[in-house]
């Protein structure tokens, strides 16, 4: 007989593939019930029978379930191993529907768009300075950004650059380009984890081309520096003040065009280079 502490385990897995609490609650049931009518699921998961059918059909598109006879109707779910990668491919293939969708916009609507922000525009009196985003998925859409608008030099300062695999495909063509020197902080101040993680991170740099030199001490700003300039006429960066206090998911970065701003980063910079080996 299967526990109900082993089916909430199940659960949870479930919904780290970013199934719904009630897509979750009713597979894992599945697995433990086999073949079923919807009403034994419902009872037995706590579905409410208004929305069970429902949650099958869902599943049953995401080809997690199978319908099976009519009289009665039962479900019975797929093998795990070929349920997950039914999933692979329903998500690919939604991902590529949002793609087409967000195309089709910016071919036949983008003006419709793009009139009521200039209207806006008309009413500002100055350029922003700085531009609060997220920690996250809108700071990695930013820091690709930078890389691709790079045309002499990248220098980012980062504890482990454990998001390398992420930016990667758009900042190795750079490398051939520009110039990238990175500092990576101290591992006195890293756990085992995130040291090994460093290192693996470092290698892959390094055979990308990139200078790379490890931390005197720590580091209370980590940034993302392109094409500074002293005569003040170029430049951006992102930044994020270290708070370790913080979950990763609470915190902000700073992204700003102002090109004294990136000028002031790249002296600190040069500093903290020299003293860095």
């Amino acid at each position: 007989m299967v526990s109900k502490i082993e089916i909430n385990k199940v659960q949870d897995t479930l919904k780290e593939l970013g199934l719904s609490e009630y897509q979750s609650r009713v597979l894992a049931y599945l697995y433990a019930l086999g073949k079923s009518k919807a009403s034994e699921i419902s009872k037995a998961s706590d579905v409410p029978k208004a929305k069970i059918y429902a949650i099958l059909q869902e599943l049953c598109t995401l080809r997690l379930v199978r319908q099976v006879g009519t009289r009665p109707l039962q479900f019975e779910p797929i093998a795990p191993e070929r349920g997950l990668e039914n999933l692979k491919i329903a998500r690919k293939m939604q991902f590529q529907k949002d793609i087409d969708i967000i195309s089709n916009i910016a071919e036949s609507k983008l003006n419709l768009l793009q009139s009521l922000y200039q209207k806006s525009l008309s009413t500002e009196t100055e350029e922003e300075f700085l531009e609060i985003i997220t920690v996250g998925t809108a700071s990695e859409i930013e820091t690709r950004k930078l890389y691709q608008k790079a045309q002499k030099e990248i220098n980012v300062v980062s504890r482990a650059f454990e998001y390398l695999p992420k930016v990667r495909d758009v900042l190795e063509p750079q490398v051939r380009h520009v110039s990238l020197k990175v500092i990576l902080l101290n591992g006195r101040y890293l756990s085992e984890k995130d040291l090994s993680i460093q290192t693996q991170m470092k290698e892959i740099l390094m055979r990308m081309g990139a200078e790379v030199r490890i931390s005197p001490g720590k580091l209370p700003i980590r940034f993302t520096l392109i094409d500074p300039s002293f005569d003040y006429d170029r430049g951006a960066v992102l930044f994020l003040v270290e708070e370790e206090t913080i979950p990763v998911f609470m915190r902000f970065a700073v992204l700003s065009e102002n090109h004294s701003l990136a000028a002031g980063f790249k002296q600190y910079f040069d500093l903290l280079w020299k003293e860095s080996s």
